[in-house]
């Protein structure tokens, strides 16, 4: 008498193929307005619109309790945090943000006037000159 023994199955397991960094850059490119380099909020894609709006809530709170009046450089790390916080908090579709905020210090530049509050610090602007 034969016995046959069934084969082992083979466990499949999906691997994470990293898209190449053009499908990177179009799906979290920000988006301007033709004919200018102001960055509309309303523009951006979904994902990048979440993050962003998600990053003005962290800055809210950073200015509530952490400080309320920050310097240049203060707002600028609030700025940071703010948004890395928000790109980690969509992972694992924000990743590539999160990748590119930590990275590429022009993208990072281009988001922070939608997150930061806008300084007043200036001789010519503040609200004390007459």
């Amino acid at each position: 008498m034969i016995h046959i023994v069934p084969a082992p199955t083979a466990i499949v397991v999906p691997v994470m193929v990293e898209p190449p960094i053009d499908v990177w850059l179009e799906n979290t490119n920000i988006l301007f307005p033709v004919g200018s380099s102001k960055v509309m909020l309303t523009l951006q894609r979904p994902l990048l619109r979440s993050v962003i709006q998600d990053a003005i809530d962290n800055m809210r709170a950073s200015l509530l309790f952490d400080n309320a009046f920050p310097d240049a450089t203060l707002s600028l790390q609030f700025a940071r945090d703010s948004l890395t916080a928000a790109a980690q908090g969509h992972c694992p579709e924000a990743a590539v943000i999160c990748h590119r905020l930590q990275e590429d210090v022009e993208y990072f530049n281009q988001l922070v006037p939608l997150v930061r509050p806008p300084m007043v610090c200036d001789a010519e602007t503040s609200v004390l000159n007459y």
